[in-house]
């Protein structure tokens, strides 16, 4: 095919792009940072209780947030995929404002600013962090950012608020495995839920990592601690939710095989 054909082609993918994004945008029933909010909104209530497949926060969100035309909004998303809640099934179609920042009204607790905040990304990270692995296989992005001052690495697995976010940490302190609750006060701090219900610690062996699972049936969020059974210094803390958490721990062990 000539330059010219492949030139035109893409020309007209890209018009059939944009016309369908411009028809996306003008059916919308409300403005799209409305819809930003909207998710952020879902996030914080469904980090405290999972979901239960209806509209129920959505609806709550309108009515405080007094949208002109709740009906109307309600209408659109139904015809748009979201018959459950709203975040697990629209969100990914509003990924052309990536780049939109959201300025949340309330103060973000660790596991938002995994996902909020802005990061960079980078192709490899340090070399002491002694993983099998030194850059990112598809389908992971590695991603940095600083936190007071200091670079902290991130890997993530999907897209938008629940994605699973793993952050690469250094020489954990092995006195904290003999402290009764220590990893269930983390999942506390991560969350800033302060008294959970039903929350629990699970432990498995898997090769040359133990993995510590905090959880509750009770909540969404699930934290995840890899730990070296060797004297290494790299170790992991995944941020994930209850509903995908089994498939990423299948994934982080591809991650981890020598």
């Amino acid at each position: 095919m000539k330059t010219t054909e492949k030139q035109q082609r893409k020309e007209v993918q890209k018009v059939f792009a944009q016309e369908k994004l411009d028809n996306f945008r003008a059916s919308l029933p409300m403005e799209e940072k409305s819809f930003l909010a909207l998710f952020y909104y879902l996030e914080k209530a469904l980090q405290r209780v999972p979901c239960d497949h209806t509209l129920r926060y959505t609806t709550l969100f309108l009515t405080e947030n007094k949208v002109s035309d709740p009906e109307k909004v309600v209408d659109w998303l139904t015809s748009n995929g979201g018959y459950c809640e709203v975040l697990y099934n629209v969100e990914e179609q509003f990924d052309y404002l990536e780049n939109t920042s959201y300025e949340a009204p309330l103060k973000l607790n660790k596991l938002e600013k995994n996902i909020l905040e802005k990061k960079k990304k980078i192709k490899e990270f340090p070399s002491e962090f002694d993983f099998p692995f030194s850059s990112a296989p598809a389908p992971w992005k590695l991603s940095q950012k600083e936190v007071q001052g200091k670079q902290e690495y991130l890997l993530q697995l999907g897209k938008g608020f629940n994605a699973c976010i793993v952050m690469l940490r250094l020489d954990f302190p092995k006195e904290k495995l003999a402290e009764e609750g220590y990893f269930l006060s983390q999942w506390k701090t991560f969350t800033e839920i302060k008294s959970p219900k039903g929350l629990e610690q699970e432990i498995l062996e898997v090769e040359a990592y133990q993995y510590i699972v905090v959880k509750s049936k009770e909540y969404t969020p699930v934290i995840i601690f890899v730990l070296p059974k060797e004297n290494k210094r790299g170790y992991l803390v995944v941020q994930t939710e209850l509903s995908r958490y089994r498939n990423d721990l299948k994934e982080i062990e591809r991650l981890l095989k020598e």
